[in-house]
Parts: C-alpha cells; sequence; structure tokens
C-alpha cells in the first residue's frame, strides 16, 4: 500500500501546536527545525526528504505549513485517490493559478484562479477565495499551487527536488511546480480539499524580488510568458538543465 509522509518546516513551536499538530494526531510527521544551515525553506524541505528511507515511485509526500488545519476529514483518501486516478499528476495543492507572470499570482485577474482556501487575517477575521473548482473536482492545468499545502508524488520528487539556490522563505513552491513541470512528464493539479491556513501570508520587498528574479530565470530559457502549462510542455524538458 503507499505510504502518506508528512514533512513540516517548524519555526515556532506555539504556533505549530496550535494549529498543524492537531491535525497530526496517529501520524509521525517529519519536522526540521530551525538550524543555521537549513536557511531557506528549500533545504529544509531537501533535509525533511532525506529523513525518508526507501520512498516509493507512488507514495505521497505532503509538505505542510505550521498553521494549517487539514478540516477534510477524506484529506488521505482523496490524495491517494487523487494521485491513483490520474497518473500523470505529480504535484497536488489546494489553491493555484494557472498561468504565471511572477509576483502574487493570487492576486491577478481570478480567471486563472482555481481552488480553494480559508485564511485568517492579521485582525483575526476570516475570509475564503474559492474560484473556479467545484466539489469533488480536479484541474490538472496548473502552473504553481500555493507551498500552505504540497502533496507530491515520490517519483517526482526522485526527478525533482526543492531547488536550494532559491533562498530564503519564498518561492520554492513556485519554483517546485514550475521545474516539475519543464523536468519530467508530471502535470500540477488542484483539487477539493478542506484546509484552513492561520495566515494571509506576507508579501514583503524580499518576496517581491525573489519572484521577479524566479520569472527572469524562465524569460532566459526562451519560455513564453505568462507561463502555463501548455507552453511550459511544448519545451522539450529532456533539455532543460
Amino acid at each position: 500500500m503507499n505510504k502518506i509522509y508528512y514533512i513540516i518546516a517548524k519555526h515556532d513551536d506555539a504556533i505549530y501546536n496550535k494549529y498543524t499538530k492537531k491535525s497530526m494526531v496517529g501520524k509521525k510527521p517529519i519536522l526540521v527545525e530551525d538550524a543555521p544551515e537549513l536557511d531557506s525553506m528549500t533545504k529544509k524541505y531537501n533535509a525533511g526528504l532525506k529523513r525518508i528511507k526507501n520512498l516509493k515511485d507512488n507514495d505521497i509526500v505532503v509538505f505542510l505549513h505550521e498553521d494549517i488545519i487539514i478540516l477534510d476529514n477524506l484529506f488521505e483518501g482523496k490524495l491517494l485517490l487523487t494521485f491513483s486516478s490520474y497518473p500523470d499528476v505529480g504535484v497536488v495543492g489546494v489553491y493555484g493559478s494557472q498561468a504565471y507572470i511572477g509576483g502574487g499570482w493570487f492576486s491577478y485577474d481570478h480567471k486563472y484562479s482555481v481552488g480553494a482556501i480559508k485564511s485568517m487575517r492579521k485582525d483575526g477575521t476570516y475570509y475564503e477565495m474559492r474560484h473556479a473548482l467545484p466539489p469533488r473536482s480536479i484541474n490538472r492545468n496548473m502552473v504553481v499551487v500555493d507551498g500552505l499545502m504540497m502533496a507530491i508524488r515520490g517519483k517526482c520528487l526522485k526527478q525533482v527536488q526543492f531547488d536550494e539556490s532559491i533562498n530564503g522563505f519564498h518561492q520554492y513552491d513556485n519554483s517546485y511546480c514550475l521545474e516539475a513541470l519543464l523536468k519530467t512528464e508530471y502535470k500540477v493539479a488542484v483539487t477539493d480539499l478542506n484546509i484552513f491556513h492561520a495566515s494571509e501570508g506576507s508579501p514583503d520587498e524580499t518576496w517581491l524580488q525573489d519572484s521577479l528574479s524566479l520569472i527572469n530565470r524562465y524569460k532566459e530559457l526562451g519560455l513564453q510568458i505568462p507561463l502555463t502549462s501548455r507552453n511550459i510542455k511544448e519545451v522539450n524538458y529532456g533539455k532543460v538543465q
């Protein structure tokens, strides 16, 4: 039977205990603590991956923020069904975009947005974003998904790990999705999963600069902007390094 692993980059014990820990009852998550040598999300997640022994091609690794709560009682069943029903899917998220031009894709014209996410603002109020994804459905034409929850097929992770040239704690999710589309046969998808995120994010100046650097990388490869799953897959991923 396929296994589901959980990797959580933990920074604040109080936040983790208040939120994500509640969803880990009965599970054995891999908690990656802060360390001087783990100064980016990409390094933290790769460090967590190294702690999985004998990862199978069809195992699933779920990367989670420390401030989420999985509200969906069928969360694992839905993931298993999604990956088994769609062997061409390598990455699954809950909210994402079908086009990427850098910056905050979640603020684009929402005709590109797919999925649903419940979040909490800094003032303690709640809001939900829900776009173009009927219940119990899937969209396999995504370009990027929000890193609050990324479920990745084992074989995809064997082909592409997190790019440690992406510094800090931003853009690791966008980078992984784009690299997976470029360098593997897999697609990126969003499916209907009920998750609460106790944050609205913090897109500061560093975040913006990192996003511009990321999109410039793909411009230099000659990819057409905005990036879509179609124009990415038109590139021969075997020749892209």
